[in-house]
């Protein structure tokens, strides 16, 4: 299992081509985000559509 912190999101928002190809060679089954995380990213969408 890959756990992705706050940063790898970030990278795959922002089109990062490594961290991209990264994640796609991995299956779905095999990557997540921690429950901090989601609430970094939900955090982030609130103040940038505010």
């Amino acid at each position: 299992m890959y756990l992705l912190d706050t940063n790898h999101c970030s990278y795959i928002i922002n089109n990062t081509p490594n961290v991209i190809a990264a994640v796609q060679s991995r299956s779905t089954n095999d990557i997540g985000i921690s429950i901090i995380t989601y609430g970094e990213l939900l955090y982030m969408t609130e103040k940038v559509f505010t």
